[in-house]
């Protein structure tokens, strides 16, 4: 699976947030790093991230009885931390 991540700051404890630049991560990779970024200004971060599933092919969906899953997952992030 691929996936995206991404660092969130906030200036207000999570009420609004700014999105870091988001960093792209191949399955035959699995494991990235974001750049370093200032919390100045801001009073919380959290990391977030996306991944996107493999596309089975007809054939092989076929034989497993796969029904379809979406191809990306939600959002997932890590709860607010304080700097």
């Amino acid at each position: 699976m691929d996936g995206d991540v991404w660092i969130d700051r906030s200036p207000d404890g999570g009420a609004n947030w700014v999105k870091s630049e988001v960093r792209s991560v191949p399955s035959s990779q699995g494991s990235t790093y974001t750049s370093a970024y200032s919390t100045s200004g801001f009073n919380a971060v959290r990391a977030c991230g996306i991944y996107t599933r493999q596309t089975l092919s007809s054939e092989k969906s076929l034989k497993t009885g796969y029904s379809g899953l979406p191809e990306t997952s939600d959002v997932y992030c890590t709860s607010w931390v304080t700097p």
